[in-house]
């Protein structure tokens, strides 16, 4: 009897230890064709389309996240001047703000990123790719 006991609550034991055992960590992806980045906890996709910048969070398990109530601020670096773009949640894990593109195929940009009430994050973020022609709210490539 006592070692169906001892059985039993290692057994219980185990699996509460390896339920609270961090995700694993991977390697940021690019699903919607803009630039895929590890910032903080977080795995980021920035997307720039010509009319409209788009931010997608996932956890480094490359779950989405979600993006109620998060909030998000891109500061473009093009050509010696800056411009603030200010992003809402518009999706389940996606941030997104209307904006016109710099004349480039990359740019600059300083994120900051406050998600679940934590401290925000801020991060120099280099090379987003500006993708031509496509109107990302119209035609999203990851299904929400």
């Amino acid at each position: 009897m006592h070692k169906l006991v001892l059985i039993l609550i290692m057994a219980a034991t185990t699996s509460v230890a390896y339920s609270h055992v961090a995700e694993r960590q991977l390697d940021p992806v690019s699903r919607n064709g803009g630039l895929a980045k590890r910032v903080g906890h977080y795995n980021l996709e920035i997307v720039a389309g010509q009319q409209q910048l788009e931010l997608y969070v996932y956890s480094q398990g490359n779950r989405p996240l979600t993006s109620h109530r998060a909030t998000a601020n891109l500061r473009i670096i093009h050509s010696g001047e800056a411009m603030d773009i200010q992003l809402k949640a518009v999706g389940k894990n996606r941030l997104s703000a209307d904006w016109q593109a710099p004349r480039a195929d990359s740019i600059w940009a300083t994120l900051t990123l406050k998600m679940f009430g934590k401290e925000p994050i801020t991060q120099l973020v280099s090379d987003i790719p500006v993708l031509s022609d496509r109107t990302l709210a119209d035609e999203p490539l990851e299904k929400e």
